[in-house]
């Protein structure tokens, strides 16, 4: 048993690929000119017997729909009604922020290198070499 959703799969597929065909179709049809190939595979007995059973199929799904597309669109109709009464996802607040005030830019202050050494003294630590990495060859 399918559900739902993999009856709308199953007809959006069906629909987009349709739609993809007719396209095509319709453009030989303004050209006047259809390749041969073409041609004959659209007038082959296998295409016509299968868009035959194609058509026919529709046909039955077509009838077979017509007494639920009412009840279909009543119910619809009604689920529409009532979210438009209660819509959880625009239920929201902004609030009130104070507004945005730029503050003081400081500006960065240049040290020297006695400077830092010197800071580095009066807090006890050690100034130590940096250890370059050697280069790798490649």
């Amino acid at each position: 048993m399918q559900t739902i959703t993999h009856t709308v799969e199953n007809l959006n597929n069906l629909n987009s690929t349709l739609f993809i065909l007719s396209g095509y179709l319709d453009a030989f049809t303004l050209l006047n000119e259809q390749p041969k190939e073409l041609k004959d595979f659209l007038s082959s007995y296998s295409f016509q017997r299968s868009l035959e059973k194609a058509s026919s199929s529709v046909n039955e799904l077509n009838e077979l729909l017509k007494p639920i597309l009412p009840a279909l669109k009543k119910t619809l109709s009604k689920q529409k009604s009532k979210q438009e009464r209660m819509i959880p996802y625009a239920d929201f607040m902004v609030e009130e922020l104070p507004p945005i005030i730029k503050a003081k830019e400081i500006e960065p202050v240049q040290l020297s290198f006695t400077d830092i050494y010197q800071q580095m003294a009066d807090e006890g630590k050690e100034l130590t070499l940096v250890h370059n990495r050697p280069m790798l060859a490649y």
